[in-house]
């Protein structure tokens, strides 16, 4: 019997694991970014009670998104550092983001411009994405 074709890889849900993504990419064939994660420990904040005070937040303009749909610019710092760490030591190096970040229409410009290559999202938002996918790739071929 011929082997079972397979990858192996690593979840990125702590600031940590992109610090050390160049060692990470030595054993992993692509990596999959946990953005609730990333948010919840980079900005110290928890997604299980952020309804209690987003709402306050957004009221006085101390944040506008919410942070678990809108992906915020630390967090696509992080991502963006772990790819080119991660990279420069596999350049081959496959990458996807799992999660609600990636049922948002509006992280689809920084998704195609860091190069992953899948999102991961709930069944319910994958006809929204794939369309909000569709035409933005068909926008940059034209």
């Amino acid at each position: 019997k011929p082997p079972l074709p397979y990858s192996a890889g690593t979840m990125i849900e702590l600031p940590s694991a992109v610090f050390i993504s160049g060692e990470l990419a030595r054993h992993a064939e692509f990596f999959s970014f946990g953005t609730n994660d990333l948010t919840q420990t980079a900005m110290g904040i928890s997604r299980d009670d952020a309804e209690h005070f987003l709402p306050v937040y957004a009221k006085y303009d101390i944040m506008g998104e919410n942070p678990f749909s809108q992906l915020l610019p630390a967090v696509q710092e992080m991502i963006s550092l772990s790819l080119r760490r991660g990279r420069k030591v596999r350049p081959d190096l496959k990458a996807c983001v799992c999660g609600e970040h990636a049922s948002s229409p509006e992280n689809l410009d920084f998704f195609l411009a860091a190069g992953l290559n899948g999102l991961s999202c709930p069944v319910y938002s994958i006809p929204m994405i794939k369309i909000a996918l569709f035409q933005k790739l068909s926008a940059r071929q034209a």
